[in-house]
């Protein structure tokens, strides 16, 4: 198995000893450099893990992004904070994107490794916190879950069906709607297949994490203002999460101890450092704030 670290390396580093690590999400991988320049400009050491079986670490044999837990990913993880850490870069903050945000979240509270200690703080943009099935009623919920839970079990790579159109890629990517080049290979704008094995390890890590009342650390939570689920393409899709339910998002937060820092940001898209320019400066001001923070606090 492979998992690929990153290193942002720019002409003149910052002399922090904090560590930023960038954890993508579900059918994504590291690209945002402009997010590892405005780190490093401000004096922190700036990391990207390609987690396995995404990006640069996919290999051809590879079912690409898949899992049956969660605690797949903690090794590499661990030892990417250790090579942090080897750098001398004391503490650590996470900086997780969608399922990310989740993963990152589960492996502070669960994972089994001297390294945790050493990150202190998480920053979440748009993670997936709750139940893909949260707009249904809760007994809905309970029979949707059980469904993925059992063809899990007999069927972990089944493809699983989706509804509504595949709108989100093509809004970012410069040869559609958007500004941002990326290789589609690893980031396919109509996404990779939801597998039932996947999205049965991704509730149990909601349920796990909800159950901690968080990852237990000073946590930032950045989201839009709203989402939508839109047929086809149109002004909206550039100004909304068009992925997650933004509101099922913050309920989830309510039960977090100690109560993570919201930011709601109008006019974001579901990576908020990928959103128009404006919005993704905002973002990334009080991404700055909250490690400014950090350090004097």
């Amino acid at each position: 198995m492979r998992a690929r670290l990153l290193r942002y390396r720019p002409a003149r580093a910052g002399p922090g000893s904090r560590a930023v690590l960038w954890l993508h999400g579900y059918a994504d991988y590291f690209f945002h450099e402009h997010v590892a320049e405005q780190v490093a400009g401000n004096g922190y050491a700036f990391f990207a893990l390609d987690l396995r079986r995404y990006g640069r670490s996919l290999l051809a044999h590879q079912t690409p992004n898949f899992c049956k837990d969660l605690s797949e990913y903690y090794p590499e993880i661990g030892e990417s904070v250790r090579a942090i850490r080897a750098e001398g870069h004391e503490t650590v903050t996470i900086f997780a994107h969608s399922l990310g945000g989740l993963i990152a979240g589960c492996w502070r509270t669960e994972a089994d490794d001297e390294t945790v200690g050493a990150v202190d703080s998480l920053v979440l943009n748009s993670p997936f916190l709750a139940s893909p099935f949260a707009a249904e009623s809760p007994a809905r919920r309970r029979a949707m879950t059980a469904a993925v839970e059992a063809v899990a079990r007999v069927s972990p790579y089944a493809r699983l069906p989706r509804g509504g159109a595949r709108i989100y890629g093509p809004s970012l990517h410069r040869e559609a709607h958007g500004e941002w080049d990326y290789h589609e290979p690893w980031k396919p704008n109509a996404s990779f297949p939801v597998r039932a094995g996947w999205l049965a390890a991704v509730i149990r890590g909601q349920q796990r994490l909800r159950s901690r009342l968080g990852p237990g650390v000073p946590a930032l939570v950045l989201t839009s203002d709203r989402s939508s689920r839109l047929e086809s393409f149109g002004p909206l899709a550039l100004e909304t999460d068009l992925v997650l339910d933004v509101d099922a998002i913050h309920s989830e937060l309510t039960g977090w101890r100690p109560q993570a820092e919201r930011v709601v940001l109008p006019g974001a898209v579901h990576d908020v450092t990928l959103s128009r320019a404006e919005v993704r400066r905002l973002a990334m001001d009080h991404v700055l704030a909250f490690l400014r923070a950090r350090e004097t606090g």
